[in-house]
């Protein structure tokens, strides 16, 4: 009759499963240390063959608290041997988790077997306990290296990887959750992060690196953004290899469609070469040619007309200095610069009426920092851009951009403009509430255009409907004065005419005064009557307010205002007599 089992290990073998096995390969012969006697034999014990067990196995971290337990119910062989494979049990309400959550960190790991006879209920009695000397899968959650990782070949790891000391990854690196580095990493192939990269310490990727991600949200939220700096004072920094030329793009912006803008080195060739640049010389060098003819004119008949002379030499000055002031601009503290196919800045600025429809290209109105289509009154008139290559006064909280549009401040932008239109034109708002433009050549603007300007067109159409014209906005000083020199001139004009008038006039009339009997009197008469109502109505005028201040308001002297006062009364009573 068979004894009381006691259980112990006679050989132990644990190998540890590598591929595609979530688990830890172990078997072990179980013997009755209490055997059956056999004649003729000295023996301590004999195995337990073909019998049912439950066999514990319980995973503890260095603190002895319990990472995982399952639990297996199996028999024995002929040999007494059991064969099983730690993860695949069934996990015991005392396992905190699944065997694949397992967190092999670098610290210490025991491995305590337990069994218990029978088919039925009873008490587990320990089998054995070890400690677990390294990591037994590297296809699990989280694994921490905590030594040298040298990652020699290409390398998937679909979830969390930590390194916690100096790691080399030489070869194509895929990573499908966390990559966390606590220590120096240096990444010298291609590395494609599909959710987290997490740097504790210096890190260095020598290869190609792609970050992607499926996160998507609103762009005011932190969390919808694949890549993330935070926790310094400082940003990025990027440093390309050779000389900041146009050749090197610190960085580049692409879409679908392919790039759509770049930040570049920019040197003075780069400038010298620059569109936008040769354009406006050839410009400045034509006001130039332009002011000196102007200059030599006024010199000519500074003798007879003093204030033409002084006026074309400080329009001289105006425009040497803004000359001077665009060429130090253009050269100054070259370094980089933002390059797209978009050409104006721009600035949010909501609709008077949140309702009202404007669309890119419309001319709007400006009160008080809001715009809508209707331009009489307003205090400015701009354009809506569709596309500026900066945007900037973002909408503030509570204000979304539904509710704002993006107004050009300066460059080029595209107007709705009625009408035929010619290269060099000044678009100015058509009418009130459209949202149009017109074309006026420089020679016909009127003062009542002058505040109602948006741009210059540097495109042409002969078309008589609504084209779509490309405009530069944002005047420059010395244009406003040849506008302004072109209506002074046109006053000269009407002077010269209106005194050509009066002269004609005052012939005409003395002749009829010698012609014709009874018209000089009646002349006479008639600028006597006419002087007696200026009179009075200067008097009335004088009489109605604070006589010294409205005079010293006019830039008049006391002393001549009350003369003036008297003339008045002694004429009235003149009159009467």
């Amino acid at each position: 009759m068979k004894k009381l089992f006691n259980l112990l290990l006679l050989t132990f073998s644990a190998s540890y499963a590598f591929g595609q096995t979530h688990g830890i390969s172990y078997q072990a012969v179980i013997i009755d240390e209490n055997a059956q006697e056999i004649p003729g034999i000295d023996i301590q014990g004999n195995v337990l063959p073909d019998h049912p067990l439950t066999v514990r196995f319980t995973i503890s971290n260095e603190m002895g608290a319990v990472d995982y337990q399952e639990d297996h119910a199996t028999r024995t062989d002929k040999y007494g041997m059991i064969y099983l494979t730690i993860g695949r049990g069934i996990p015991t309400p005392a396992s905190p988790d699944v065997f694949e959550e397992i967190s092999w960190d670098g610290t210490g790991k025991d491995l305590r077997v337990e069994i218990r006879l029978g088919e039925t209920g009873g008490d587990f009695i320990e089998f054995s306990k070890q400690e677990l000397y390294f990591v037994p899968y590297a296809f699990h959650r989280n694994i921490t290296a905590t030594g040298t990782l040298t990652v020699a070949d290409s390398t998937t790891l679909n979830n969390v990887l930590q390194v916690n000391a100096t790691s080399f990854m030489n070869e194509k690196v895929t990573i499908n959750d966390t990559l966390e580095v606590n220590a120096r990493g240096v990444l010298n192939g291609e590395v494609t992060i599909n959710d987290v990269l997490e740097v504790n310490a210096p890190g260095f990727l020598n290869g190609q690196v792609t970050v992607s991600t499926t996160v998507n949200g609103s762009e005011r939220q932190y969390s919808t953004y694949p890549f993330r700096v935070e926790g310094s004072n400082q940003g990025i920094a990027v440093r390309v290899n050779g000389s900041r030329d146009s050749e090197n793009n610190f960085v580049s912006f692409w879409d679908n469609t392919g790039m759509q803008g770049r930040i570049e080195g920019q040197v003075d060739s780069d400038v010298y070469t620059n569109p936008q640049y040769i354009f406006d010389q050839s410009i400045y060098a034509a006001q130039t040619a332009t002011q000196i003819a102007n200059s030599a004119t006024a010199s000519a008949s500074a003798v007879a007309d003093p204030g033409n002379a002084i006026i074309e030499v400080a329009n001289a000055a105006t425009l040497a200095a803004e000359i001077a002031s665009y060429n130090i601009f253009a050269f100054q503290d070259l370094g980089v610069t933002y390059e797209s196919a978009a050409g104006d800045y721009a600035e949010w600025l909501p609709r008077l009426d949140p309702e009202e429809k404007i669309e890119p290209g419309q001319i709007v109105g400006v009160f008080g920092g809001s715009i809508t289509k209707v331009t009489e009154g307003a205090e400015q008139v701009m354009v809506i851009s569709k596309k500026p290559i900066v945007l900037g006064n973002m909408p503030p909280e509570g204000l979304n951009k539904d509710q704002c549009e993006k107004v050009g401040f300066m460059g080029q932008v595209q107007v709705w403009v009625i009408g035929k239109v010619k290269e060099g034109d000044y678009i100015v708002a058509y009418a009130s509430g459209s949202g149009l433009g017109k074309a006026i050549p420089q020679e016909e603007l009127t003062l009542n255009d002058l505040n109602k300007i948006v741009g210059r067109s540097w495109s042409s159409s002969d078309h008589d409907g609504i084209n779509l014209i490309n405009t530069v906005i944002g005047l420059k000083t010395n244009e406003l004065v040849n506008i302004i020199r072109i209506q002074r001139e046109r006053l000269t004009q009407l002077e010269e005419q209106i005194t050509t008038m009066k002269e004609e006039m005052h012939h005409d009339r003395k002749l009829l005064m010698t012609l014709v009997p009874g018209y000089k009197d009646a002349m006479e008469d008639k600028t006597k009557k006419q002087e007696i109502e200026s009179i009075t109505k200067q008097r009335n005028t004088v009489e109605g307010e604070n006589t010294e201040s409205a005079c010293f308001k006019a830039g008049i002297k006391k002393e001549k205002a009350i003369k003036t006062r008297q003339k008045a009364n002694i004429a009235v009573e003149e009159s009467r007599e």
